[in-house]
């Protein structure tokens, strides 16, 4: 993790903030799914992230970008689907989900 530097020159503090919080959050997350790699959840389609899918988890309350691959039918906004845990790293507070078929 890198320190963050406030420069009192006129940082946003608003937006550090919200990093802040952000990154609390990622990290929780991460918590909550340590040790659950390869494990399916119920979850639903909030919407895209690039070529990825936002999905918030049913339970445990997760929302991350879940991998789509290129042979995946297509889902919409607010399809149930299943997720599985790819990665759920504490440490960077990364949490990596695939849909699962």
């Amino acid at each position: 993790m890198r320190p963050v530097i406030i420069d009192s020159g006129g940082a946003n503090l608003a937006s550090l903030q919200y990093a802040l919080e952000r990154r609390v959050v990622d990290i929780a997350e991460a918590w909550t799914l340590r040790g659950c790699e390869g494990r399916e959840y119920p979850a639903v389609v909030l919407g895209f992230r690039g070529g990825d899918v936002e999905v918030q988890v049913q339970e445990p309350p997760v929302r991350a970008a879940a991998r789509r691959e290129g042979g995946e039918p297509r889902v919409e906004p607010g399809q149930a689907v299943r997720v599985r845990v790819a990665k759920a790293d504490v440490e960077t507070g990364e949490v990596a989900l695939e849909l699962a078929r």
